[in-house]
């Protein structure tokens, strides 16, 4: 296989070993092959497809949802309804931590389903600004599960939280066509790419910003990248709306269903067996829209004004990289027991990192190599203070002070 894959193979020879790889691995093929038929159906049969999806979860969790006006009708779940909940059909379930785009520590089980059907959206969500076969980098938290199969595809796995200057030196030489990931460690790359002086290699590069409200990440960007586009959804409810080329945010409702509900998005994964993410509160700001025609051509429910969790942007002497969820991603998989919710303050002019927390237990002191962690890779003191409730910052879960 090594000697095959030293010299360049067709695009005929790569789709066909692409396709042999595929069927022993992750699976994609037949997921992709039908999202892309689906983002042409009519209106009306798409929803009929979601109500489909629907009564099987609601079959798995005998939720008694039959109707729209039964889902309707149906009260929001919040994570707190599913602390605890022992996962169905758990040789499929995959325990995930995440330090919650509310932040507040969660542990829930994830479907091992949605691993191919994300890849395969991901593939759509590209193809839909302009990708056909082109060279995509790819931020992925952790080190890469399908490294080998990635690059049939064209795609180039790397952790985000060891973005560093080889990441760099990748970029200037192969100029890739995408990068997607999560918006902040992006940032980070850009912005390095530009200090080394490679920022022409990003002239036609698109990114496709997730995890994070992108809306300052836009504002800084602009003009260092070719376009800027954005994925939206959560650890839970991963896929639910993608960019496409105009700007529309389009809900991806094959996998889910997007509602507004005082304000705030609610979101159902269509796919989850495991656990049951139905109306789920994401505590995001945003206004549902259904069955908009864009000028794209695809007519689907549309999310607009989206307002989700920020982190400022922020750089120092001492920082190991820029600030973003490395550096409070331990809270959840190494502290959660200790934590219920955090905010984390950064006031540059005292070198002082506040971390506000809800504590869970009376003492606080097991969080003491947390503190010294973010001081060894920050060069700032730490600063811990316990609260009742969290401060209010609005949408902001790390930001930058003046004192």
């Amino acid at each position: 296989m090594s000697s095959l894959l030293a010299r360049p193979l067709s695009r005929s020879d790569r789709v066909a070993l692409e396709n042999v790889v595929d069927r022993t691995s992750l699976g994609i093929g037949p997921w992709r092959e039908y999202f892309f038929k689906t983002l042409r159906w009519p209106y009306d049969r798409r929803r009929r497809l979601q109500l489909h999806l629907l009564r099987a979860v609601s079959a798995e969790f005998q939720l008694n949802i039959d109707s729209w006006k039964d889902f309707e009708a149906r009260k929001p779940t919040v994570k707190a309804d599913l602390v605890g909940f022992s996962a169905h059909n758990k040789e499929g379930a995959i325990l995930h931590q995440t330090s919650g785009s509310s932040g507040r520590p969660f542990e829930f089980f994830r479907d091992r389903i949605l691993e191919p059907i994300d890849a395969a959206i991901f593939e759509r969500a590209w193809s839909t600004v302009g990708r056909t076969d082109e060279t995509v980098l790819r931020l992925v938290s952790g080190e890469p599960k399908w490294g080998y199969y990635d690059l049939l595809r064209g795609i180039y796995p790397m952790n985000y939280r060891t973005v560093n200057e080889s990441y760099v030196t990748w970029v200037a030489t192969h100029r890739p066509y995408i990068i997607h990931g999560v918006a902040g460690a992006i940032h980070d790359l850009v912005e390095r790419v530009w200090a080394a002086g490679h920022g022409s290699a990003l002239r036609r590069t698109a990114l496709y910003l997730m995890s994070e409200d992108t809306q300052s990440h836009r504002k800084e960007l602009q003009g260092k990248v070719g376009r800027i586009f954005m994925g939206y959804g959560n650890s839970e409810v991963r896929t639910a709306a993608s960019e496409c080329r105009y700007g529309t945010l389009h809900v991806n409702m094959e996998t889910t269903i997007a509602e507004t509900i005082d304000g705030r998005l609610h979101l159902t994964n269509l796919f989850s067996k495991t656990m049951p993410f139905v109306r789920y509160f994401t505590g995001d700001k945003g206004e549902v829209i259904q069955n908009r025609r864009c000028k794209c051509g695809v007519v689907s429910d549309v999310i607009e004004g989206l307002v989700g969790k920020a982190i400022d942007y922020f750089n120092a002497p001492g920082f190991v990289r820029p600030l973003g969820w490395w550096l409070v991603s331990p809270i959840s998989h190494e502290y959660g027991e200790i934590v219920s919710a955090w905010r984390v303050e950064v006031v540059p002019g005292r070198k002082l990192i506040r971390l506000y927390v809800v504590p869970k237990t009376p003492s606080l002191e097991g969080l003491d190599p947390y503190l010294s962690w973010i001081g060894m890779n920050t060069g700032f003191t730490t600063q811990l203070i316990s609260v009742k409730e969290l401060p209010d910052w609005r949408e902001k879960l790390i930001r930058v002070v003046k004192s």
